[in-house]
């Protein structure tokens, strides 16, 4: 059942799918698979009646039952986590659900299927990356229609998602996340579209494998070293700005932020190009350095890397990375936000955080 292009899912669509007495096993015979619920748009449907706009409906037995086949191929432990829009999620969240990954790794499952709202996705995928240390692999889910939709990919997309899970290719691999027949890495994926069912790519690398009739087709394994850090203890509520700079950017929201009642824990620049800012916005950000407070600069827009070593003009990269700025590298500044939210909550000192940056944004 772990070999990839198991003939068990072969035809097994995630639309009507239902189940059928010659496919079924003994319930000791099938791979344990864990699934936890987070709520989302997958597990949203529109009133029939009354009131309009998609609400949560489905928790994770729910899921399953869009696909009742699903249950001929898996023994399903599952748990619900969250019931919401996935902006409203917090890290709390999220360390409830690697409770939950861990507990069913330690058990014996093949892997964990977490389904979650689009929104915040690529985010929480990331987090949850950054803290998983075993070979199991974690695989992300979710949906861009609802349940109630004619056009819901819901269902296909938890189909897909169990088969990563039981593939042998995806172990050791980390945290991945599964939509329209794809396969992604959490350092290497985005979100690129509002609508789109093929919003998740990898705009820099490309997806690591594709699902076809069922069967996973792995293209490549990473060579970058996954970093692993502890586990931020709760409560976990970082506090890190991020500020989006461009034309006619002086630094003055950059400066409020610095001079308010709270102090943010780091702050993060999405920054023009690969990394440039204004001069003066550069003197701002380089005092709030100064003050002790950690700044990375990403790029804004929306793949490839800041540079190190090409602009040296004033608000260049390599004038920022002289005033004690830290480059993103590959990492958007919404990955920038989660790993300096990790390295904080670990007392990483500024030598550290640099070290970090340096591996996690390949630069």
């Amino acid at each position: 059942m772990r070999a990839d292009g198991d003939a068990a899912f072969a035809g097994l669509s995630g639309r009507g799918a239902r189940s059928s007495a010659s496919a079924s096993k003994a319930l000791t015979d099938l791979p344990p698979v864990a699934v936890g619920a987070l709520g989302g748009t997958i597990a949203m449907s529109a009133p029939r009646q009354g009131a309009t706009g998609a609400v949560p409906s489905l928790d994770a037995e729910g899921l399953l039952d869009m696909v009742p086949r699903l249950r001929s191929v898996a023994d399903f432990r599952v748990r619900n986590i969250s019931a919401t829009g996935s902006a409203s999620l917090s890290f709390d969240d999220l360390l409830n659900a690697l409770d939950f990954a861990k507990e069913q790794a330690e058990s014996g499952v093949a892997g964990i299927v977490l389904a979650h709202g689009t929104d915040t996705l690529e985010e929480s995928a990331y987090f949850l990356d950054l803290l998983w240390d075993r070979p199991e692999p974690i695989v992300f889910t979710g949906a861009m229609n609802t349940e109630s939709s004619i056009t819901q990919d819901g269902p296909q997309n938890i189909v897909d998602s169990v088969q990563t899970v039981l593939a042998n290719s995806m172990r050791g691999m980390g945290v991945l996340v599964c939509l329209a027949g794809q396969v992604h890495l959490a350092h290497t994926v985005v979100k690129t579209n509002s609508t789109d069912l093929a919003t998740f790519q990898s705009p820099d690398w490309g997806p690591v494998a594709r699902i076809v009739e069922g069967n996973v087709h792995a293209a490549w394994r990473t060579a970058h070293r996954r970093m692993v850090l502890a586990t931020p203890e709760r409560p976990y509520k970082p506090y890190i700005p991020v500020v989006e700079t461009g034309l006619g950017n002086e630094g003055r929201t950059l400066a409020a932020l610095a001079g308010g009642d709270t102090t943010p824990d780091a702050i993060v620049l999405a920054a023009s190009g690969a990394g440039q800012l204004s001069s003066s916005c550069a003197d701002v950000a380089a005092g709030i350095v100064a003050d002790g407070t950690p700044v990375v600069f990403a790029t804004h827009t929306g793949s490839g890397s800041t540079f190190r070593r090409t602009y040296g003009y004033a608000g260049g990269e390599m004038d920022l990375i002289r005033k004690g700025l830290i480059p993103a590298g590959f990492l958007t500044a919404r990955q920038s936000r989660i790993l300096l939210g990790v390295l904080v909550a670990n007392h990483a000192d500024i030598a550290a955080v640099k070290r970090a940056f340096r591996h996690e944004g390949q630069w």
